[in-house]
């Protein structure tokens, strides 16, 4: 009986660690973007700003929108009101509620004055901030919904649809049906760490493997995570493609949405009451 009760006590540790990284997680990422990003904010933003003279659209709607909130002078207050947000997003409380909104809001606007320069995660981030904002809902109205249940649902949606993505581009693209992804990603300096370089040669011979491995497994990840006896190691061997792809890229962002983007699979799906 001790055993029994110990393992539900485990069980719901567990439960309520994972559901706390879903909640916060995503407002931290968004910090840490903009502390990575910080020697570059002037140049993307402020009055030397680059892409300001040629970001906006040809619609009149879209010109007066993004005139409203990316004139130079307002830099500085949409920033601190994002940071602000961001931290305060953090609190367990349903009082985070609105600097959650405003954290994802900010880094809306953030992400659409300079969208490449933030790389092709932050779109994934900002449907996972979106999602995590009703994570602080925790009150009886909203429990006899299931709010967070179906917040769950949303995120391992949003995580097949990715793979789904994923897994359509690769099968349609000559590099990886040849073997050549893994070669041509690697020979790309800025994007690889500095070992990657020095074992560039060595490297390039397990282009092949390696390429043909990750798009068999993407593909099969489709099917392994919907089924409770093959999850635990299609999770498992994910969380290993990760680990890889932190370690040969230099992207720290990348590799931590892709963390969090896997992460509504590893914990259990429940209505809460």
């Amino acid at each position: 009986m001790k055993g029994w009760i110990s393992q539900i006590k485990q069980f719901t540790q567990r439960q309520f660690i994972g559901e706390m990284l879903l909640a916060q997680g995503p407002f931290i990422l968004l910090l840490l973007q903009v502390v990575l990003l910080l020697p570059d904010q002037r140049i993307l933003w402020g009055s030397e700003n680059v892409f300001y003279r040629y970001g906006h659209t040809d619609g009149l709607l879209s010109n007066v929108i993004l005139r409203l909130y990316y004139q130079p002078q307002l830099y500085h207050p949409i920033l601190i009101t994002h940071i602000v947000s961001c931290l305060l997003a953090v609190l367990p409380a349903s009082l985070a509620l609105v600097p959650r909104t405003l954290a994802w809001i900010s880094a809306l606007m953030l992400y659409a004055a300079a969208p490449s320069v933030y790389g092709w995660a932050m779109p994934i981030l900002l449907l996972t901030t979106f999602a995590s904002i009703g994570m602080c809902l925790t009150t009886a109205f909203f429990n006899r919904l299931h709010l967070r249940y179906w917040l769950m649902v949303f995120l391992r949606a949003q995580a097949l649809v990715f793979t789904f993505a994923f897994v359509a581009m690769a099968w349609g693209n000559t590099q990886w049906l040849h073997g050549e992804a893994f070669y041509y990603a690697i020979h790309h300096d800025a994007a690889v760490r500095s070992w990657v370089i020095e074992n560039r040669e060595g490297l390039s011979l397990l282009s092949s493997p390696i390429t043909y491995c990750a798009l068999l497994f993407a593909s099969l990840f489709l099917v392994m995570i919907c089924f409770e006896k093959t999850r635990r190691v299609g999770f498992l061997i994910s969380l290993g493609f990760i680990g890889i792809y932190g370690i040969v890229f230099n992207d720290v962002m990348n590799t931590l949405v892709l963390a969090q983007l896997l992460l509504p699979w590893g914990i259990a799906l429940a209505p809460r009451t």
